[in-house]
């Protein structure tokens, strides 16, 4: 990732994630949590073991971030049984998460120095 604000949006999605998988494997839905365990073998193996240079680095986990937003997106409008305002309120921090992907894609500025 190319910001630390970035990495903690993603460590926070894969919390979430997380916390979502395990409800639903509460409620006797397996999937949700072992696609996520796929998912984190993957996404940490690729970005932690791998010797890949620093922009495949990135682009791996911007992806990874974008396709995670949108599993959380998917979970929001999945329970739509508890209530319009965590519905509400999980859809906009999964759109969050989308948005931190999105700009995550979006060119760095190497010149500019915050003042």
């Amino acid at each position: 990732m190319n910001s630390l604000t970035m990495g903690f949006l993603l460590t926070t999605a894969m919390g979430w994630a997380l916390c979502e998988g395990c409800v639903a494997a509460g409620n006797g839905n397996w999937l949700p949590l072992i696609g996520f365990l796929a998912a984190f073998i993957f996404i940490f193996g690729a970005i932690g073991c791998l010797e890949l240079s620093a922009g495949a680095t990135n682009l791996i986990g911007s992806a990874f971030t974008l396709i995670l937003g949108f599993a959380l997106l998917g979970f929001a409008f999945s329970t739509s049984y508890l209530g319009t305002g965590v519905t509400t309120l999980k859809a906009l921090g999964a759109l969050s998460i989308v948005a931190a992907g999105i700009i995550s894609f979006l060119p760095s500025k190497k010149g500019e120095q915050h003042s």
